[in-house]
């Protein structure tokens, strides 16, 4: 098993637990709601309209969250479990796993469109 799978299979295995980690209510109070997402929205601006390629997508709360904003986020995660959870998370959110990862550049990814 090379290093990626296995890093899939140890997500798909703690799925439900870090989803409900990173809904607890002190994580998202304090880092989400104070540390993370004030930074991480500002830096992204009006996201309205814009194409999103979220790529480690984990529980989809991101991509839940910008496309509330209006954007149209594709996320991408090596973990199926993972993704199953972000399918219903961010049910209007384009999700699919990861096989594999590689060393890309954004506009390599075929398909996806233009980012």
């Amino acid at each position: 098993m090379d290093n990626v799978m296995s890093t899939a299979a140890a997500y798909d295995v703690i799925a439900k637990e870090f989803y409900e980690w990173r809904k607890s209510k002190k994580r998202r109070e304090f880092y989400e709601g104070f540390l993370v997402l004030p930074s991480f929205l500002k830096l992204l601006g009006d996201v309205k309209g814009k194409k999103i390629l979220d790529i480690g997508c984990g529980p989809g709360l991101y991509a839940s969250l910008l496309t509330q904003k209006g954007a149209v986020v594709h996320g991408m995660d090596i973990s199926k479990e993972l993704i199953g959870i972000a399918k219903k998370e961010a049910p209007t959110t384009e999700l699919r796993p990861l096989q594999k990862y590689f060393l890309v550049t954004l506009n390599s990814f075929q398909g996806l469109g233009t980012y």
